[in-house]
């Protein structure tokens, strides 16, 4: 008798101590996952950080000029044409940008 209770003892303290290297094993890996995420948070921020910087400087008129005169080779034109009430009138620029 006191066999098997020796017997069912150690079977409880086995599978007692499975379980708990089972969730110590799950806690690590989710603590892992946390650290992970948390780098990724912060990755993210700075992107919106950047992007948010990127869209002030597009916003800019200026700056939307300036990159349409250098990288696309855009240029005011010499002429502007107007239609006023159904009638084509042309007028010279006058801004020498």
């Amino acid at each position: 008798m006191k066999l098997r209770q020796m017997i069912l003892v150690i079977a409880c303290v086995i599978v007692v101590a499975g379980t708990h290297l089972y969730f110590y094993n799950i806690n690590i890996n989710l603590k892992y996952r946390i650290t992970e995420l948390k780098m990724q948070l912060a990755d993210l921020n700075n992107q919106v950080r950047s992007l948010g910087g990127t869209a002030a400087q597009v916003e800019n008129l200026a700056y939307v000029e300036k990159q349409a005169k250098s990288n696309l080779a855009m240029i005011y034109p010499e002429q502007m044409h107007y239609i006023i009430n159904g009638k084509l009138a042309t007028s010279h620029s006058q801004e020498a940008r």
